[in-house]
């Protein structure tokens, strides 16, 4: 493992997740969420500093102490709810990420076509709103699910490339940070990103 230098700026406070369990039972509420939050960052900002370098790896966050210890103690992470996705036809749109996803398109009428992607968020597909521009959404997968994704753009014929830039060379990047990745455009032409690190 290969320790990157702190800038001396920064002063690194770190405490063991047991030693956190005593000190917030003899603080409020309001000053256990600020003591819980700063141990994250900790952790986290140790992790970061502490990745190695040939693997590019290092834990998820759910693998974190501090991030239990955060849950534990009631305090609640920012999740994405749902993102609104411009589409010329909605459930056409709705209908092809599902597809390509292997998730879903819920049922109901409405001003949204949605697509559960996971337990928080939903992508909402509106064809009130213009397609404009391109938008990238980027989407961490595990490694079956990068499979299974990169299969049915494959079957299906689409265009797909290694980068942001390159997202029709036809590869996939295999130097991601130890995983893979690869983009391709859907029917509105957003420009989707599938990652597994």
């Amino acid at each position: 493992m290969v320790c990157r230098p702190l800038p001396e700026s920064v002063t690194f406070l770190k405490i063991s997740t047991t030693h956190t369990r005593l000190i917030t039972a003899t603080l409020d509420a309001q000053a256990r969420t600020l003591l819980a939050s700063h141990v994250v960052v900790c952790i986290l900002l140790e992790k970061l500093l502490t990745e190695d370098y040939t693997t590019g790896s290092m834990p998820r966050v759910d693998d974190c102490p501090a991030a239990a210890l955060c849950m534990e103690e009631g305090i609640m992470a920012i999740t994405l709810n749902h993102t609104i996705v411009p589409a010329k036809d909605k459930q056409a749109s709705a209908q092809f990420f599902a597809h390509i996803f292997g998730l879903q398109v819920k049922e109901g009428e409405g001003r949204f076509a949605q697509v559960q992607v996971n337990d928080t968020l939903t992508m909402d597909y509106d064809q009130l709103r213009p397609v404009v521009e391109s938008i990238h959404y980027a989407f961490h997968v595990s490694d079956a699910e990068f499979d299974g994704i990169y299969g049915r753009v494959k079957t299906a014929g689409i265009a797909y490339g290694s980068g942001p830039f390159d997202h029709k060379n036809m590869q996939i990047n295999s130097a991601r940070r130890g995983g893979r990745a690869f983009y391709f455009e859907d029917i509105d032409g957003h420009l989707l990103e599938v990652m597994t690190a």
